[in-house]
């Protein structure tokens, strides 16, 4: 009688390579897949570190921009001002990174002296500037003062504690112009104005409605915000030569019309400013020489004005892959004696 042999031991051998293989092929898809993971990220990583060189490279050449400027004016027509970094062109690109696609490097240089110091403004400045908006005005001069005592409109202490989350009122002066966005009535869009890119100039996106960002009101006017209006820096005098119309018809005793004959004398006849033909104040005597100005704005522009600063923003943008991954900068320095020396950063993505 012949023998037989039991197929179930061939079987489960097999069953148990089928299941081997596919362990394998799982573990082998899975290490593939963490690796294109590690890859990836490894290239976000370096296109990050290769986006925020960009951006801190434009800073450091529009900071040598103002330590060469060592004459005794400053104004927009002034290389700090007009050309802060080169063209994204000429800019260098890393060797061995990946499909970048198009770069792009934006830089400004701002004055912060053309701006009204939000400490030692009074409430009329503050008013004027506001076009007489009481209840902004109000909050930020509660948020100032050293008292607990809410004006009208205003709000305090109290106030604040009811919000989620609850916090106090400062009561004193501002360090980071961007704690108004904690002041009752400071909304983001009056903070920040239409002016996305810094640049004084209204371009097709700050005036296109809803379109494209920033929001506007597609008014054809730029509105700019009050982080372009106001500063915590400086000593509280104004560059006559660099503050925009805004600021100007803020000044006590100054009329709208005296304030755009100052902005018309200074931009030349292209009334465009920073220039070849801006026509800046070499010196406040030069005031004599606006048509229309009376004796007595003349001394209000000697009392509050200056024609040079020392403090000064660098707002660089940075960007890569068509926009994709960006980083933004922005250094406050100052400058004096020669030497330029941050004393403020700031990054975002």
């Amino acid at each position: 009688m012949g023998s037989t042999i039991d197929p179930r031991p061939r079987g489960s051998v097999l069953i148990v390579v089928l299941i081997v293989l596919s362990a394998l092929s799982l573990l082998a898809f899975g290490i593939s897949y963490r690796t294109r993971l590690e890859m990836r990220l490894a290239q976000f990583q370096f296109e990050r570190a290769y986006v925020r060189e960009l951006a801190e490279a434009a800073v450091v050449v529009a900071m040598e921009k103002l330590r060469q400027d060592d004459n005794d004016t400053d104004y927009l027509a002034e290389a700090w001002h007009t050309d802060p970094t080169l063209e994204a062109e000429q800019w260098p690109r890393e060797e061995g990174l990946r499909s970048i696609g198009s770069q792009s490097v934006e830089c400004s240089c701002l004055d912060e002296e053309g701006k009204i110091n939000v400490n030692t403004a009074g409430p009329d400045v503050l008013e004027k500037l506001l076009e007489d908006n009481r209840e902004v005005c109000a909050g930020i001069l509660d948020w100032l003062d050293s008292d607990d005592n809410a004006r009208s409109g205003g709000g305090e202490s109290s106030y604040y504690q009811a919000l989620s989350p609850p916090y106090a009122a400062k009561n004193k002066a501002l360090q980071i112009l961007s704690e108004l966005l904690l002041v009752k009535g400071v909304e983001r869009a009056l903070y920040y104005g239409e002016d996305a890119n810094r640049n004084r100039v209204l371009d097709l996106n700050e005036n296109d409605g809803t379109v494209t960002l920033p929001l506007d009101n597609a008014d054809g006017r730029l509105q700019l915000g009050l982080r372009d209006l106001l500063t915590t820096y400086g000593s509280g005098r104004i560059n006559l030569n660099t503050a925009p119309l805004e600021v100007l018809r803020a000044l006590p005793g100054l009329s709208d019309g005296a304030a755009r004959a100052i902005v018309l004398h200074r931009d030349g006849f292209d009334r465009a400013p920073g220039t070849d033909d801006d026509h800046p104040f070499g010196g406040l005597d030069e005031l004599s020489e606006v048509p229309g100005l009376t004796e007595f704005e003349i001394d209000v522009l000697k009392h509050f004005c200056t024609l040079s600063s020392q403090h000064f923003s660098i707002i660089s943008i940075a960007t890569i892959r068509e926009g994709k991954v960006r980083c933004c900068v922005e250094v406050v320095v100052r400058r004096t004696e020669g030497e330029v020396v941050p004393i403020l950063r700031r990054e975002e993505p």
